[in-house]
C-alpha cells in the first residue's frame, strides 16, 4: 500500500450542494498535503494503520517496529496530523 492511497470519506446521508464535491476535494487535498508534511515513517504508519486498518502486527513486520511501536507511533502522528489540520482551520486555509 502506497503513501499516496488516502482514501476519503464520502458521506451519502445527503443531497450535496452543487460545489461541494469540489470543496471535499478540495479538502482532502489540503489534508494530504499536511500528511506530506509528517516523518516518511510516521506517515506510512498513519496510512497502514488508521487508514487502511491494517492489524498492528502487519504493520510492525513490513516497517522492521514492533506493535506496540506501531500502536504508539500511529496514534502521535495522528494527533500531529490534527493539529495541523486545526492550525489550518484556524487560520482559514481549510
Amino acid at each position: 500500500v502506497a503513501d499516496e492511497d488516502v482514501i476519503d470519506a464520502d458521506s451519502s446521508t445527503h443531497r450535496p450542494a452543487a460545489d461541494e464535491p469540489l470543496l471535499r476535494t478540495e479538502r482532502a487535498w489540503q489534508i494530504r498535503s499536511l500528511l506530506a508534511t509528517l516523518p516518511q515513517q510516521d506517515r506510512r504508519i498513519l496510512i497502514l494503520y488508521r487508514i487502511h486498518d491494517l492489524p498492528a502486527d502487519e504493520v510492525a513486520a513490513r516497517t522492521g517496529l514492533s506493535s506496540g511501536n506501531v500502536r504508539i507511533r500511529a496514534m502521535r502522528a495522528q494527533i500531529e496530523l490534527r493539529t495541523r489540520v486545526m492550525a489550518m482551520v484556524g487560520a482559514g486555509d481549510l
